[in-house]
């Protein structure tokens, strides 16, 4: 039976940029100005997004499992294999690095109103510390495997989590209380939040990805066609776009609404992130290139 042709994503490569190591995170400034890629060779390099213009280089003497920008773009967070989260000011100055976990890091936050970070890791704990006290205020015991990843939702009060135990936790910040639960049948290894609030996409171990309804819990739809587990999952500015990478080094793009994979003919792909201003796909291969690709 001869395969139904793909649909093209309609995108045009812009630019490349050349980390130098394989890169394994991703991050973009809320503002779209910045990019930040995390490379093997324990360095995370800061690029202006407009012109390609590499702007700092933050050296670290640990693998960096993960990277992320406050949302007023002034700082950098970063977690580390030695359970270290180092802040930056985005300029190059160092803020704080302390150790809260005994693990991995996996996943960071910085608050709203950058006094603190909230954290997840091996050590199968959310904490939330104080950045310039470096000292932890509040720990979840989240989980009872490896925290892989955490999003917080539009109101800032509210943060969902995933893990190797198979679950999608919501939690009330503020009352530090768990308020639901989505069960997977394998580990959760990465999640992301729609932009207008109504999905949030899982993506686990068994090489599938589910959308699911934030206000009921449901499972709306799974896309299905990866040969690996899923490293990254990220939405398009108008929440109809799903973009995933995988073990397998592919890069799909999926549309919500058909459920159809459209084709962008792009390979040894780690990471893909979304930016939400500049309505660009942000791409990070295994050859240390950082592509950005015009999306319309």
């Amino acid at each position: 039976m001869t395969q139904k042709p793909k649909k093209p994503y309609p995108c045009q490569l812009v630019k490349s940029l050349n980390h130098g190591s394989c890169i394994w995170r991703l991050a973009v400034s809320p503002d779209a100005q910045f990019i930040a890629s995390a490379g093997s060779d324990n360095t995370v390099k800061i690029w202006k997004f407009s012109t390609g213009e590499l702007i700092n280089t933050f050296t670290h003497d640990q693998l960096i499992r993960c990277v992320t920008f406050s949302n007023d773009n002034q700082m950098l967070a970063i977690g580390s294999d030695d359970g270290s989260i180092t802040v930056w000011l985005a300029t190059g100055k160092l803020i704080n690095k302390f150790k809260v976990h005994s693990a991995p890091v996996c996943s960071v936050i910085i608050s709203p109103d950058n006094q603190t970070i909230i954290s997840g890791g091996n050590d199968t704990s959310i904490k939330i510390s104080h950045i310039g006290m470096g000292e932890m205020l509040h720990v979840i015991k989240a989980h009872t495997h490896t925290v892989h990843s955490l999003v917080l939702c539009a109101d800032n009060t509210i943060l969902a989590s995933c893990s190797s135990d198979k679950t999608i936790k919501w939690w009330d910040l503020k009352k530090r209380k768990s308020l639901s639960v989505i069960s997977h049948t394998a580990p959760v290894t990465c999640i992301a939040i729609s932009p207008d609030g109504r999905f949030i996409a899982s993506g686990s171990s068994d090489q599938s990805i589910i959308l699911w309804d934030i206000s009921t819990g449901k499972k709306i739809n799974n896309f299905a066609g990866h040969r690996a587990l899923i490293s990254s999952i990220s939405f398009s500015y108008d929440s109809q776009i799903i973009a995933s990478t995988s073990g397998d080094g592919a890069l799909k793009v999926w549309d919500i609404s058909t459920r159809e994979e459209l084709e962008m003919g792009i390979s040894s792909i780690n990471v893909a992130k979304f930016s939400l201003v500049s309505k660009s796909l942000i791409c990070a291969s295994n050859e240390g290139i950082v592509e950005i690709w015009q999306c319309n």
